[in-house]
């Protein structure tokens, strides 16, 4: 019985992972494309950093995990860990017992609070550590400060909060995901995942780390441009580095569906056999 409901829910998660790439994939796709076609790359780079776009973003985020997570079953996402609901006796004693026994159902109550502010300082220390990161890269601080803090905070959107919606809002999670021994492999066919070592990471997890990595990554290589002398007006901090966020958030989604394709279909197929 263990062993089916974990074939299951590691089921659920390959479908989660699938949908959730497939959905980030075309809705951000699509959007970079359309605009750099119709306002042309620096005006589509400004918007990506502007606070209007950084909020609908995070509000996207959250509707792409909800599109997934019904279509899959998936559990664990956009959930707030709450204690078990408990049948309360009436309470009888003395009224310092009383009292002790209230306080600690108001702290069962307020546990999903509790676990939310948690997610909310994670991301503000991921946030910090993202300016420290950028600032040892060459960002400016005190002249560009506005245009730092932005930036940072759309790749903020496109790594750690993901992470924290489909994993639960905890720095453990956090940590699970990005900082491993070793780096996760990529899976490309069905037959390969029945063939994993212990100790590998399972399919959502591998997704976001590339995300994260692939994200990073082009935002580090859309610094290339801005030096060169080519008199564009997309060459200004930091409308490239957005640009290459975005493409590498883009290209992480896309090779994230196309690896779990395989896995996907498999599942799928092997459910008609088993109801025909």
């Amino acid at each position: 019985m263990t062993n089916y409901n974990e074939i299951l829910s590691e089921h659920c998660e390959v479908k989660f992972s699938f949908y959730y790439s497939v959905f980030s994939f075309l809705s951000s796709g699509i959007l970079l494309l359309v605009y750099i076609l119709c306002e042309g790359v620096s005006v589509f780079g400004r918007i990506l950093y502007s606070p209007e776009f950084l909020l609908a973003a995070a509000f996207a985020e959250i509707i792409k995990i909800g599109f997934a997570k019904l279509v899959s079953g998936h559990k664990s996402s956009l959930r707030l860990p709450r204690v078990p609901s408990q049948e309360f006796k009436p309470l009888r004693g003395p009224f310092l017992r009383r009292l002790w026994i209230r306080g600690s159902r108001l702290a069962q109550a307020l546990t999903p609070v509790v676990h939310f502010i948690r997610g909310c300082l994670t991301l503000l220390v991921f946030w910090i550590f993202l300016i420290y990161l950028t600032v040892c890269f060459g960002a400016p601080v005190f002249s560009n400060w506005v245009e730092t803090g932005s930036f940072t905070c759309l790749l903020l959107v496109l790594t750690a909060y993901p992470i924290l919606l489909s994993k639960g809002p905890s720095y453990e999670n956090l940590k699970d995901v990005l900082i491993r021994d070793e780096i996760p492999q990529i899976i490309w066919s069905a037959k390969s995942s029945n063939t994993l070592q212990q100790g590998d990471c399972d399919p959502l997890s591998r997704c976001l780390y590339y995300n994260t990595l692939l994200t990073l990554v082009g935002a580090w290589l859309g610094a290339i441009p801005i030096p060169l002398d080519w008199d564009t007006d997309w060459q200004v901090w930091p409308i490239s580095c957005c640009l290459g966020a975005v493409t590498g958030s883009v290209l992480s989604n896309m090779l994230a569906a196309i690896s779990l394709y395989s896995r996907v279909s498999n599942q799928q197929s092997l459910t008609k056999r088993k109801y025909m």
